[in-house]
């Protein structure tokens, strides 16, 4: 699975705590055609690549629909930035529909800070580049204990 999620580094590191979700990849996303890979500058100066996150977990575990519901509640997206906006990139059409399918359910549903899912869009997978390292797990390296 792959997210947009608004700043990659705590999204990744909440997705985690998940039950059934084994690695994240903090990566960029979002760029059709890429002619060579991104680097964190180039990210930050585009209107193209969004700051993704790359989701593997054991789906006896854990269905996509609820991974969906996890995303929602761990992003922090920003309207109007392509870097830091809320998508969901299926990776084959059984994902697809059931994005599809999870955005009309919850079609109206707000968290208390004001994220909604009308900021979320279903776009085709692109190009995923992993993040430079020190992106990777930014926050268990960065944050005091």
């Amino acid at each position: 699975a792959t997210f947009g999620m608004g700043c990659f580094w705590k999204p990744s590191e909440e997705l985690l705590k998940v039950p059934g979700v084994t690695e994240t990849i903090a990566g960029y996303t979002g760029k059709a055609n890429a002619e060579s890979p991104p680097n964190y500058e180039s990210v930050c100066f585009s209107y193209e690549w969004v700051e993704g996150v790359r989701v593997v977990y054991d789906e006896t575990q854990l269905e996509y629909d609820a991974l969906l519901d996890a995303f929602f509640e761990a992003q922090e997206p920003k309207l109007g930035s392509r870097q830091y906006s809320s998508v969901i990139f299926p990776h084959d059409d059984t994902q697809q529909r059931i994005a599809a399918d999870w955005l009309e359910r919850n079609c109206n549903r707000l968290r208390g800070d004001g994220v909604a899912t009308s900021w979320t869009t279903v776009e085709p997978l692109a190009n995923f580049y992993r993040a430079e390292n020190y992106h990777q797990r930014y926050w268990q390296k960065t944050r005091p204990r």
